[in-house]
């Protein structure tokens, strides 16, 4: 996928670690074990494979990208719009950037974050999942926590790590700024 708000490329020859081939190796084989279900908790399986694979890999911006910007640039190249929810000091959450990511459902804008210091990420898909309502619903998966939910069309998700009730507050921030 393309990255805005990343520098590109990697400046030496690099070694997939031991770690992201596990991670990869369980998310294969999550998506055969529940991708046939077309369940929430294989959702959160993709979402969550793809939030290690993507953190692993990105290289992270040294000036913060402007969410607005972002919003812009991801409407004129993909012909569909995404609010992205601002940096939020309160929240101690701070964009990063925003990648096109291809999941079962179709078309997903992932937005990456930090949320004190560690990778947060902010799913967007183009459709409703048919198994996914408007309560937020968690889902662990890979070692992450997966707070997934539809409304107006479009099914969200944030990923990362840490308790459900800090989880909660912080995807209701994002419920409030994205949609």
């Amino acid at each position: 996928g393309s990255f805005s708000g990343f520098s590109g490329g990697f400046s030496k020859k690099t070694w997939v670690p031991l770690s992201m081939v596990a991670t990869l190796v369980l998310a294969i084989a999550g998506v055969f074990l529940y991708g046939l279900s077309g369940s929430v908790e294989a959702l959160g399986t993709q979402l969550a494979a793809d939030h290690v694979k993507c953190f692993e890999f990105a290289s992270l911006p040294t000036i913060l990208p402007d969410a607005k910007a972002l919003s812009r640039a991801w409407a004129q190249s993909r012909c569909w719009s995404v609010t992205v929810p601002e940096s939020a000091s309160v929240e101690e959450l701070e964009v990063m950037g925003i990648r096109r990511c291809i999941s079962s459902e179709g078309q997903t804008a992932h937005v990456m974050y930090k949320w004190r210091g560690q990778p947060f990420s902010v799913y967007v898909l183009n459709s409703e999942h048919p198994r996914v309502g408007s309560v937020p619903r968690l889902v662990e998966r890979l070692g992450q926590e997966a707070m997934i939910w539809s409304k107006g069309g479009r099914t969200y998700a944030v990923v990362t790590r840490g308790s459900p009730s800090e989880i909660e507050r912080v995807a209701q921030y994002v419920q409030r700024s994205a949609q």
